[in-house]
């Protein structure tokens, strides 16, 4: 996979959890402290992505290769929390 290949494939599933935080963002607002916070995590954790992303661009060929296990487990790490974040909304 080229380096512009796989950025759009993080750039859309960086965009998809954005979107799914922004879409839910008045549940979060009316949840238990905890989940606030939980919450407030993931929002940062996805504003520190969107910085690695940045980075990850201006990499020279060759050497974003070095970023994209962490980029990767970034992003599989916030999809757990927020799905963990939104099953606790349902059984509650």
């Amino acid at each position: 996979m080229s380096k512009a290949e796989y950025l759009s494939e993080l750039k859309r599933r960086h965009g998809e959890l954005e979107a799914r935080v922004k879409s839910d963002k008045r549940r979060l607002a009316g949840g238990a402290a905890r989940e606030r916070v939980e919450a407030a995590l993931v929002e940062k954790r996805l504003v520190e992505t969107r910085a690695k992303l940045a980075r990850l661009e201006a990499e020279p060929e060759g050497a974003w290769q070095d970023l994209k296990a962490e980029m990767e487990e970034d992003l599989d790490h916030l999809e757990r929390s927020f799905d963990r974040w939104v099953e606790q909304q349902k059984n509650t």
